[in-house]
Formats: structure tokens, C-alpha cells, sequence
């Protein structure tokens, strides 16, 4: 996928993640349902080729509470050192 493709995605849900809908936030709850989307973004993390745009959408993701919940019980962050830690430096550095 091309770095316009690639930007485009990351514009799209960082949109989808800011619409609430009569008090609902329909991304979140969706997110929220399913851990794995996590396991996915943190191992695109890794990945030069993708890791702006996943460490956009995750700090996107952190700005809502229940988002953040789910992230902390991704056995990525459960097997760091320092949980805190790791999820300060995705939002902060986005590496």
C-alpha cells in the first residue's frame, strides 16, 4: 500500500474515532470488542513502513478511557517491564 493509502486509513479513523453518535462512540465500542485490533497496531508498530500511521491511531485510541483499558490487557503491554512505561513512550515518541 502507498504512503497516500497508508495516510488516507490513518485519517479515516482518527475521524471515526472522534464521531460520537448520540452519546455513543460506535469506533470505540467497536475497538473496544476486539483486543486483537491492538495486537495488530503494536505489531505494525515495528514495522518502518507503517509504524507513523499505527502510532497515530493508537494515541488516537488512548484518548478514550475504555480504549485504553483494552490496550493495557494486550499481552504485549502485560509482558513489558513497565506497562506505564511503554504506553507513555507509543503516545509521546510514537516509536
Amino acid at each position: 500500500m502507498n504512503i497516500k493509502a497508508r495516510k488516507d486509513i490513518g485519517t479515516v479513523i482518527h475521524y471515526l474515532l472522534g464521531r460520537n453518535a448520540n452519546g455513543r462512540w460506535p469506533c470505540v465500542e467497536y475497538i473496544a470488542q476486539r483486543p486483537a485490533i491492538f495486537e495488530y497496531l503494536l505489531a505494525g508498530h515495528d514495522d518502518y513502513n507503517i509504524a507513523f500511521q499505527c502510532g497515530s491511531i493508537l494515541r488516537d485510541c488512548m484518548k478514550h478511557e475504555a480504549l485504553c483499558r483494552c490496550a493495557l490487557t494486550v499481552p504485549r503491554f502485560e509482558s513489558s517491564q513497565n506497562p506505564h512505561n511503554y504506553l507513555t513512550q507509543l503516545i509521546h515518541t510514537g516509536s
